[in-house]
């Protein structure tokens, strides 16, 4: 994979009562607006809005974060792309 540089999204949530964060990662630019002025697919906002792609290959990723153990668990890229 080519040198990447990364976006985050984080949302809670409660299992049990274990708190845990989840962090979605993508692409730097992934979750911008389309350039062409379009108002397809990625009209949106990341900073309010979750990314969601499907089949997007490696640069796109989740993991549960739980902080209390400090560890990081259920790391899943998003399919070939």
């Amino acid at each position: 994979m080519p040198d990447m540089t990364f976006q985050r999204q984080y949302a809670g949530f409660v299992v049990g009562k274990r708190r845990i964060v989840y962090v979605n990662g993508f692409p730097r630019g992934a979750g911008d607006p389309a350039r062409d002025g379009t108002t397809a697919a990625r009209n949106f906002d990341w900073h309010s809005e979750p990314v969601v792609v499907c089949d997007g290959g490696p640069g796109f990723f989740g993991v549960e974060y739980d902080p209390e153990k400090k560890t990081f668990t259920h790391f899943e890229f998003n399919g070939p792309p």
